[in-house]
Formats: structure tokens, C-alpha cells, sequence
């Protein structure tokens, strides 16, 4: 290779055109219920909300942390950022390469994986916040006491098993 001579970067190729999956469609629209659930449950519950409601849960899923009701709006806020986030990544597919097993021979199979992981993931998070601000409002009605001793370890599970599930895929087909 001379001095001048530019080594072709991934980048420099147009991204596979790779369509989105039926089920990756099905859950962008569950992603997307649960922001809705979020904007929902607390507009339909702002007035009946007392001035001081759970803020944070400790790691037994107990509220430790009380403050104002603005919290719910910050978690819709996230929740929403993050679907965004996370709808606006598959455009950008050389942004997010899966631990450089990528060749211009599975490159298709890779990025459709790649898109695969992001979609469930989207689905989880966007949950996560939704389940947080349902118990939320539950708990500062006096209807629940807490997420529940199941609800920490739960998520790291399933994102876990969502992450380890799409390596693998990646790696087979590598």
C-alpha cells in the first residue's frame, strides 16, 4: 500500500439495504404503546396525584425517595426520547457495528441482526419506563408499596438475555 493510497473504511460503502422485518414493525408499534401508556396514565392521573409522590426505588423495589409529581413527566419525557432514539439508530447502521464480525459477505445477515436486538431492546426500555410510571402512580395513590423485589433483577434478565441472545446470532453468522 503506497502512502497515498486510502484504505477503503466501511464507511466509504452505502449502507446494505436490509428491509425491516415483520416482527421488528410489530414491536416498534409495542414500543410506541408503551409511550402512549405513559402520556396516558399520567394525564389521566395528574389531579388525583398528592404534591409528594416516589421519585426513586431502592434496590428492594421499595420507594427511599419522595418529591414532586414532575418526575412522571421526566420519565414520559425519557421513555419518549429513548423510542426516538433507538427508531433513528437503524438509519445509521456504521454507528453501530456488532464487535467487528462484519465482512461484506454477511453484512445483510449482520445489520438485520443488529436491527433485530435494537427493536427488542426499544420494546424493553420504553416498558421499563412505562411499568415505573404506572407503579408510580399506584404507589402515590396508596394502591401498590413498590416495583416489587422482582423488578431490578427482572429487567437486568431480560435485557441481559435480549444482548447475549443477539451476540450469539452475530457471532454464528459471522
Amino acid at each position: 500500500m503506497t502512502p497515498n493510497t486510502k484504505r477503503q473504511s466501511t464507511t466509504d460503502r452505502p449502507a446494505p439495504r436490509v428491509p425491516r422485518s415483520p416482527i421488528n414493525v410489530v414491536l416498534d408499534v409495542v414500543a410506541f404503546a408503551g409511550v402512549v401508556v405513559c402520556v396516558v396514565v399520567v394525564a389521566l392521573s395528574w389531579d388525583k396525584l398528592p404534591d409528594r409522590i416516589p421519585q426513586h426505588y431502592g434496590f428492594w423495589g421499595r420507594p427511599d425517595v419522595w418529591g414532586g409529581r414532575w418526575i412522571l413527566v421526566f420519565f414520559c419525557v425519557v421513555a419518549t426520547g429513548m423510542y426516538v432514539l433507538m427508531s433513528v439508530a437503524p438509519r445509521y447502521p456504521y454507528q453501530f457495528r456488532p464487535l467487528g464480525w462484519v465482512t461484506e459477505r454477511n453484512e445483510a445477515r449482520q445489520h438485520r441482526i443488529a436491527l433485530s436486538m435494537l427493536a427488542w431492546l426499544k420494546v424493553e426500555v420504553v416498558w421499563m419506563f412505562a411499568l415505573i410510571v404506572l407503579t408510580t402512580v399506584r404507589v402515590a395513590l396508596g394502591k401498590a408499596e413498590g416495583l416489587g423485589v422482582l423488578f431490578l433483577p427482572g429487567i437486568f434478565v431480560v435485557v441481559g438475555t435480549t444482548v447475549a441472545v443477539h451476540l450469539v446470532l452475530s457471532y454464528r453468522a459471522r
